[in-house]
């Protein structure tokens, strides 16, 4: 694979593969580059996750896409509910 170009995911599905895509150096930016597989959800989205993130090197798009992974598990993991009040 060149790392100039994205790869396709050779048939298997997006999901057994984690969240990313391959990350590739990008021919417009000559950064390095990478996707997520799947849409970002509005929750996503008003969390601050990304769907491209780029970068000059591949330790730090590596490094960013460890913060977004970290950032999604904080945003889907389920929210404790307060304990209901009893009346007075």
């Amino acid at each position: 694979m060149s790392p100039e170009q994205p790869s396709s995911h050779n048939g298997q599905s997006p999901f057994s593969r984690g969240r990313w895509a391959e990350p590739y150096i990008s021919a417009a930016s000559g950064l390095w580059t990478v996707h997520r597989w799947n849409p970002l959800t509005f929750t996503e989205q008003a969390r601050n996750l990304v769907h491209t993130l780029t970068a000059c090197d591949l330790g730090t798009l590596r490094r960013l896409m460890a913060q977004q992974d970290e950032l999604a598990d904080r945003v889907h993991q389920p929210h404790d509910r307060a304990p209901e009040q009893e009346g007075p």
